[in-house]
């Protein structure tokens, strides 16, 4: 307790918190974008019974979070690649890979399977695709079989539209071909395939940031960032942990706040999309601070009252 002048006293409380996504409302549960309601009235009741408010400051101290994002997305616009040659059925076909959470072999057979049911040969007899994996940091495309009379030697892989198939498939360059000659021996990315896209989560709130800034469109602006977590140390399906020895992320929130609000978003302001069974936890302290009458303040007021009614 502390005196600020002759007629006004503070008073602080500090009180632990931790929730997890799991504690969300009905519709905010995922791992990136949950809503806590409160229904301590310790938190949503910290009015001052003064004429000052109470002051509620936020403070992370531990969080942890599994890596379980889907690393090939529509989001992230690396789901997609166009196969075009005059030996299919149809061409171009643009090949989509589901939304997932791949590792490299997972990756391989989820495009063998698509390659498969969508890209088609015309008079080809036990032509089949063949997605593997080399070295275990290459994926390789090849086609087994003959075809009857080849109308093209190339078949062309490219990216559809503004993807960035390529670098989840490990190819340098927008456009690779295999000769109809090398369909057994394939073609080979150049480059390890990137499966963890992201060097970094950003922790959000709307409800709750007010001290972080970054640079968009060429101007430094507000953001609902509340600290970020480096993932160049992690592997994806990891449990990342981020811990704070000091205050220095601390915020100050609305003193009758009652609605945790997290997001889990990455550098360009996407909310990172997570598998369902991923779990983020976060442990914060809440410090309110209640400023109230003092004694000689009370008996002045009731002084002037006296004055008054007489």
């Amino acid at each position: 307790m502390s005196k600020m002048h002759d007629y006004v006293y503070s008073s602080k409380r500090k009180i632990f918190c931790s929730f997890s996504n799991t504690d969300g409302i009905p519709g905010f549960k995922s791992a990136s974008n949950f809503q806590v309601l409160s229904n301590n009235n310790l938190l949503t009741n910290a009015q001052s019974t003064g004429n000052k408010p109470a002051n509620l400051i936020f403070n992370p101290i531990y969080a942890t979070i599994d890596l379980k994002y889907f690393n090939v997305n529509n989001v992230l616009k690396n789901n997609k690649i166009r196969v075009s040659s005059t030996m299919f059925a149809n061409t171009p076909v643009i090949v989509t890979i589901p939304d997932g959470y791949y590792s490299i072999l997972t990756l391989a057979a989820a495009l063998q399977t698509r390659l498969l049911a969508d890209v088609l040969f015309v008079g080809s007899t036990s032509v089949g695709w063949l997605v593997d994996v080399q070295n275990g940091v290459n994926i390789r495309i090849r086609f087994s079989g003959t075809y009857a009379t080849p109308a093209a030697t190339l078949i062309e892989f490219s990216d559809f539209n503004s993807t960035d198939s390529r670098s989840i498939l490990g190819f340098s360059t927008k456009t690779v071909t295999l000769a109809y000659a090398d369909r057994a021996t394939g073609v080979t990315g150049d480059l390890s395939a990137d499966m963890l896209p992201y060097d970094c989560l950003r922790i959000c709130s709307k409800n709750l940031a007010k001290r972080f800034y970054v640079m968009r469109n060429g101007y430094l602006a507000n953001s609902d960032v509340l600290f970020e977590i480096p993932l160049t140390s992690y592997a994806l399906g990891a449990v990342v942990q981020f811990e704070t020895t000091d205050n220095q992320l601390e915020q100050e929130i609305n003193p009758d706040f009652s609605l945790f609000d997290i997001m889990v978003k990455d550098k360009n302001d996407n909310i990172i999309v997570f598998d369902s069974t991923a779990e983020f936890r976060i442990n914060f302290s809440l410090t309110r601070e209640v400023f109230y009458q003092s004694p000689e303040e009370k008996l002045k007021q009731i002084q002037n009252y006296a004055s008054y009614i007489s």
